[in-house]
């Protein structure tokens, strides 16, 4: 299953005239925030019963610039392992060019163990089809 999420970009980076590139890892941040309220676990509702997840890798390939403009974020899941997800992304631009393409790798952090722990449930059977 792929969540898609629309963003509007208001703002481009004065001297660059494009979105800087550390200004997109905010918008692939938000589509995995969007694949989680989707798949029925909702960053708020992880937070709240003590499991944090977090980012432990990330590859991100920058393949065009991104301007004002609505912007288009895909995120699915390409795999799952015992104690992490990975997440494939894609961006497009404002004229629906693939900006971006991303692999990024989350953990999941529980403050009752205080360490990395398995994957919950809701995704362990959830990968794209």
């Amino acid at each position: 299953m792929i969540d898609e999420l629309k963003i509007t970009v208001k703002n481009l980076e004065e001297v660059y005239q494009h979105v800087h590139h550390a200004e997109s890892l905010k918008f692939l941040e938000a589509g995995r925030v969007s694949f989680l309220k989707m798949a029925g676990s909702s960053m708020e509702s992880l937070i709240a019963s003590g499991i944090y997840p977090v980012v432990r890798a990330i590859e991100v390939d920058y393949l065009r610039e991104i301007k004002t403009g609505e912007i288009l974020v895909k995120t699915c899941i390409k795999d799952v392992s015992e104690r992490s997800v990975v997440f494939e992304q894609e961006l497009f631009n404002e004229r629906g060019k693939m900006a971006i393409k991303a692999s990024v790798v989350c953990m999941f952090l529980y403050k009752e163990l205080g360490r990395a722990g398995e994957v919950p449930i809701t995704f362990r059977d959830y990968r794209q089809k």
